[in-house]
């Protein structure tokens, strides 16, 4: 394995993956948007009351190693970091999306709501597609599609969570994580990250 799937290996392990900062990334809250930001707080809440485990593995190019661990309140912070970063409920993102709102799934009984750039080719965050069964409180999946490019650089992200409902409880049960990054005159890092979570 090449030093750059090395150090990719390792930043998919420690929970937190080099990313540019996004615009308006700041504590400023609009609420045009579905808010991933509150979305996440209440779940790193519930899973730490509920001292869950994760069940992780990861795969750069041919490499895969796999662990399990029980986090903390900031460990689960970091390991939701990419998920939190793409709320685009920020002042900056104000009327750049388009919305669509309970758009019905032809591969499933869900609806979904779904956030598109209007006309800004540079946004990151392509698209959001929330889904959910008769009602956004009962949530059942999230997917977010990110793409950064200039001309030394190339990174794309397919993001992925999947939730539970129990007792009038929405909890994240796994996510998927697919990524690729391309530096110039260096070769493709393709990874993955697989995770899900139990409970005792």
């Amino acid at each position: 394995m090449n030093s750059v799937a090395s150090s990719v290996l390792l930043v998919l392990w420690t929970g937190v993956l080099v990313s540019c900062k996004t615009a308006g990334s700041g504590n400023l809250q609009i609420q045009e948007y579905y808010n991933l930001d509150s979305l996440i707080s209440g779940q790193i809440i519930m899973l730490v009351q509920k001292n869950a485990w994760l069940y992780k593995k990861a795969t750069v190019n041919e490499s895969t190693e796999e662990k399990q661990i029980q986090l903390d309140s900031a460990g689960w912070a970091r390991e939701l970091a990419l998920f939190r970063e793409a709320n685009i409920n920020k002042p900056a993102f104000s009327k750049a999306y388009s919305v669509k709102k309970a758009e019905k799934d032809i591969h499933s009984n869900l609806l979904f709501d779904m956030f598109t750039p209007i006309n800004d080719e540079d946004l990151r965050i392509k698209v959001i597609r929330v889904y959910y069964l008769d009602e956004i409180n009962s949530l059942r999946k999230i997917d977010i599609v990110k793409e950064e490019k200039n001309n030394l650089f190339y990174s794309s992200l397919i993001m992925t969570m999947y939730f539970d409902e129990s007792k009038k409880e929405v909890l994240l049960h796994s996510y998927i994580i697919k990524g690729k990054q391309k530096l110039r005159l260096k070769d493709t890092v393709n990874y993955t990250i697989e995770a899900s979570i139990k409970f005792p």
